[in-house]
């Protein structure tokens, strides 16, 4: 083989497999919305098999082997890819053909995801690292020359999924496109390595063959896509009929007539809003990230809870308030019922989520197009840096952000980030948030207590919130029972902090 055609496939072998590692990471990290966990996880197991598989190889010099790794690359990496991407959609569907009216998947059984990553990433990392001592040696380039051409590739894999492909495109067309480019590899080899016409041929006729399914599926992506989050989303869902299912195509055909599903990729997150058409309450939810935000059906109880303390308190003091998070505006319109508020600064990241709750019929009417009053002024910008850098103070901040799944996030959750807070609060201000007090083991009630705040109070039967004030208070017993305030736990001594992350839901 000559060196340019092996450099070739040696980088985009490495592209293609970084890139396979991310769409495993974003994947399994949908199910599970633990980010640190599953990127090291994918990422550990892909560099342990490849290492392993890597030594193996060295002592080989079977030239035909390389075209054998490069049909399975092709072959196995969108069949296991889309494999894990369905998983939840195949367990829904097993579960509404074996037991009628039930469609219930818990935390659980979407944990059995975590092995089957593990086994496909370990199989395709193996293949992957087995081809590139092969490659080296059947060219005659040096080792560490080989080594740099995968290093380049990879690095374009880790930057180019994250920050192109999946944005832009989404994960099935990023699928499709990752085993098009083992397609190229395949052809390199198959016209390098082989002598007979015929099997070249034969090659080339396989080959073209299953790329023109690939590309049948690429053209089918938003219809599949679709379908897998409809089956998805549609857990816990009590329309079903009393008989049970003949087959999938009925199951399939009735989620259809019950769910709509409408996704928007923002540079940020995932946003899929689903309508549950002819349902019992007729719901709308929205989904970030696969994670849910709201449903129509319940958001008003969970928007009363949060906003419950100005109502026990008598906090007639609220004028100016700070809202970080909750784009959506439905906290806004309730925040709004109260006369005495005179000025709201909502701060959200996502400028997609705040054209929804504008533009979007159903949210429009949801939020009470809360964010066109004239109280509200929204600013597009990050929460952490907004409260670094703005000199205005609020009698009230309202924090509704998503949970720390990431490090990203566990930076609003931080000690450095309440410390901004404490600092825009007037000495009268207090400050409401809805955060994972469960199994965070008080790690939040910690960092708060650690940027000065002296008085909080955990509350809310089902949705639990906090509530922290910048002066000492003293909450009554009938205020306690009227809040729905949680029995305070030993506080113990961890805390949150951008360089010290110690939240559960990270590590």
């Amino acid at each position: 083989m000559n060196k340019r055609t092996a450099m070739i496939i040696l980088f985009l072998g490495s592209f293609a497999a970084t890139s396979t590692q991310m769409l495993f990471v974003k994947i399994l990290e949908s199910f599970l919305h633990h980010e640190v966990f599953c990127y090291t996880l994918i990422v550990s197991v892909s560099f342990f098999a490849m290492a392993s598989a890597a030594k193996k190889s060295l002592s080989e010099t079977r030239f035909k082997q390389l075209l054998t790794i490069q049909n399975l690359l092709f072959f196995l990496t969108p069949i296991l890819t889309l494999a894990l991407y369905s998983f939840p959609a195949c367990l829904i569907l097993r579960q509404l053909l074996e037991m009628p009216g039930s469609a219930f998947l818990r935390q659980e059984h979407l944990s059995l995801a975590v092995p089957l990553s593990v086994i496909f990433i370990f199989a395709l990392s193996r293949l992957h690292g087995a081809e590139i001592p092969l490659l080296s040696q059947s060219s005659r380039i040096q080792f560490g020359t080989s080594l740099a051409i995968s290093y380049i590739g990879a690095i374009c894999g880790f930057l180019l999924t994250p920050f192109v492909l999946l944005p832009k495109f989404g994960i099935i067309p990023t699928i499709i496109l990752i085993s098009l480019v083992y397609f190229i590899n395949c052809l390199l080899l198959n016209f390098q390595s082989l002598q007979s016409v015929f099997r070249k041929l034969w090659l080339f006729s396989f080959h073209c063959g299953f790329s023109i399914l690939l590309v049948l599926t690429l053209s089918h992506s938003q219809q599949i896509e679709n379908l897998q989050k409809t089956l998805t989303y549609s857990n816990g869902l009590e329309v079903w009929p009393e008989d049970s299912f003949e087959s999938s195509v009925a199951v399939i055909e009735h989620l259809l007539s019950k769910m709509k599903v409408e996704t928007i990729e923002s540079p940020y997150q995932t946003i899929d809003l689903i309508e549950y058409q002819n349902s019992p309450a007729n719901d709308f939810r929205m989904y970030l990230n696969g994670e849910f935000q709201f449903g129509a059906s319940n958001e008003e109880l969970y928007h009363q809870s949060f906003l419950r303390p100005l109502r026990i308190l008598n906090a007639s003091s609220v004028k100016q308030v700070l809202v970080l998070g909750a784009g959506d505006g439905l906290l806004i319109r309730d925040l709004l019922k109260n006369s005495e508020v005179e000025k709201i600064d909502l701060v959200e990241l996502d400028n997609e989520v705040l054209n929804l709750s504008r533009n979007h019929p159903i949210l429009k009417k949801l939020s009470g197009n809360s964010l066109s009053n004239s109280k509200v002024q929204v600013h597009v910008n990050d929460a952490f840096e907004f409260t670094r850098l703005t000199d205005r103070t609020y009698d009230l901040v309202l924090i509704d952000l998503p949970h720390p799944v990431s490090f990203a996030l566990s930076k609003v959750y931080s000690q450095e980030f309440y410390r901004n807070i404490f600092r825009v609060l007037k000495p009268t201000g207090f400050l409401i948030l809805d955060g994972p007090t469960v199994g965070a083991g008080n790690i939040i009630q910690n960092t708060l207590a650690a940027a000065g705040f002296p008085s909080q109070v955990s509350y809310g039967r089902g949705n639990t919130f906090i509530f922290a004030s910048v002066s000492q208070l003293l909450f009554s017993d009938k205020q306690l029972s009227e809040l729905e305030a949680l029995t305070p736990e030993p506080i113990g001594s961890r805390i949150n902090t951008i360089w010290n992350p110690k939240l559960p839901l990270l590590f």
